[in-house]
């Protein structure tokens, strides 16, 4: 029986299809089919994470996440697939991020060192993404203790009696400086008009100390050439006429007694002259130690006046007073150009653009409670012209800062361009190295006008405070953290 044309069609296009399939099954099995391998990661949060995001490393797409789920562990499992062709060393780590303050979360591939290419199926190392919740936490338990401290500031700085304790001090230190100044202007009058007089003091002492080394060596000479000779031979003569009479009183004793006589009277004689010859004796060994200590007092006598030593000592303790002077009137100069009364010349200042580099301002909304986070960039442009580029209310409703400025004076600028993601002008003016003050006026069809000021606490850190004038009439306060 013949089969009809439609049979015929329908049993050609079954057929195809079979070899349609086995094709592919053969081919597969070749794995010529194979342009791609999958591999996974596991994170403890996916972070608002979507299926068909990109997988990038090095900022190039090598891949997209194919699947995320859960683990038994109640971690989240991130599937992806890399394109073939793509050697990811072993040793890679995966973290999810953001392509900066506007753009969907991907998964970044930190390349590794290993020579070694991950397998299909194989597990990559990650690493865990920045925690915003807990970061904003931190914010605002931040801003509290900011809050507190600002109220403590006041209530010291707006305290009547601490400002004119205050102005009490520096009157005294102004006072104080005067006082020195003058103690010091009167101490280089005192040494400027006394120099001559010791200048003469210390030539008449030099004159004295050679006249005092030449008495003493006269008196040395004579001691040792006149007084100390004489009495030594007029205590030996002595001595020998004692003896000589000590012996003619035993001769007469001797005589006396032979005739029968008394020597009574003799004998007393001979005591008395046994005395006289002792007295006479000690007398000249007194004499002799007077003598001696003469001669030692005049070799102390030089020493003292010809000591060098003394007249280094005189010499440098003129030196110190001299330097002690120099040094307090370096202090009372120093403390003049701090303290001290009368203007000084300001020189000129250089134009210099608001908050220069990078700047993150971290703020709460008081109407609200809410938290608002800014960042932006500055830079120069040449000609007293810079630029802004930034983000505003970074978050889900991120918005776009692109402006121009010109410098109108060293402390004066202005801003055009885009404020907020809506045609805008600005702007800033700077009271002090320290404090700032900022304006911008933006959305046309229903304008808003924010206002601030900025006091600078450090070159990295400052205070913020600022309003919403138009619309909302709500309170700004914050931090602004510049890099």
């Amino acid at each position: 029986m013949l089969l009809r044309n439609e049979a015929k069609v329908g049993l050609l296009i079954f057929a195809a299809i079979i070899v349609f399939i086995a094709a592919y099954w053969f081919l597969r099995g070749f794995g010529l089919s194979s342009a791609t391998y999958p591999v996974y990661a596991i994170f403890s949060d996916a972070h608002k994470l979507d299926k068909g995001a990109d997988v990038r490393m090095a900022g190039v797409k090598v891949g997209y996440v194919s699947d995320i789920g859960l683990t038994k562990n109640s971690q989240a499992r991130v599937d992806m697939i890399i394109f073939n062709g793509t050697c990811v060393p072993s040793n890679s780590v995966a973290r999810i991020t953001t392509g900066g303050f506007i753009g969907d979360n991907y998964v970044d591939i930190l390349p590794g060192t290993s020579h070694q290419c991950i397998r299909p199926h194989q597990r990559l190392a990650s690493q865990e993404p920045m925690n915003y919740d807990k970061l904003v936490e931190n914010v605002g338990t931040l801003v509290t203790q900011l809050q507190g401290s600002v109220k403590g500031l006041n209530s010291v700085l707006g305290d009547k009696k601490t400002i004119d304790s205050m102005k009490a001090t520096i009157y005294n230190l102004q006072m104080t400086t005067s006082s020195a100044n003058d103690l010091i202007k009167s101490a280089q009058g005192l040494v400027s008009g006394s120099s001559p007089t010791i200048r003469k003091t210390f030539a008449n002492m030099e004159e004295a100390t050679n006249n005092a080394a030449l008495a003493s060596r006269d008196l040395r000479d004579i001691i040792n050439a006149e007084a100390r000779p004489n009495a030594h031979a007029i205590l030996a003569q002595v001595r020998e006429t004692m003896a000589n009479l000590n012996d003619a009183i035993t001769d007469t004793r001797k005589l006396i007694q032979s005739f029968g006589g008394s020597t009574g009277k003799v004998d007393q004689i001979l005591t008395n002259l046994n005395a006289a010859a002792e007295e006479t004796n000690k007398t000249m060994q007194e004499a002799d130690k007077t003598m001696t200590t003469l001669n030692e007092a005049a070799g102390g006598l030089r020493d003292i006046t010809t000591d060098k030593q003394l007249k280094a000592d005189l010499q440098c303790t003129l030196a110190n007073t001299a330097e002690a002077t120099a040094q307090a009137k370096e202090l009372v100069t120093s403390l003049n150009k701090r303290f001290g009364e009368g203007k000084k010349e300001i020189p000129a200042q250089k134009a210099a653009i608001p908050n220069p580099g990078i700047s993150a301002d971290a703020l709460w909304i008081a109407s609200n409670g809410e938290y608002r986070f800014n960042a932006n960039y500055t830079f120069g442009g040449g000609d007293d012209l810079f630029y802004r580029i930034g983000a505003y209310d970074i978050g889900e409703n991120t918005r776009l800062n692109l402006q121009q400025g010109k410098m109108l004076s060293p402390r004066s600028d202005v801003r055009y361009g885009l404020y907020a993601s809506r045609i805008g002008v600005g702007f800033d003016h700077r009271f002090s190295n320290r404090l700032l003050f900022s304006g911008d006026l933006f959305r046309p069809n229903e304008p808003e006008l924010e206002v601030r000021g900025i006091l600078g606490l450090t070159r990295s850190l400052g205070l913020y405070g600022g309003a919403d004038l138009f619309n909302n009439q709500a309170l700004l306060l914050g931090v602004q953290y510049n890099k």
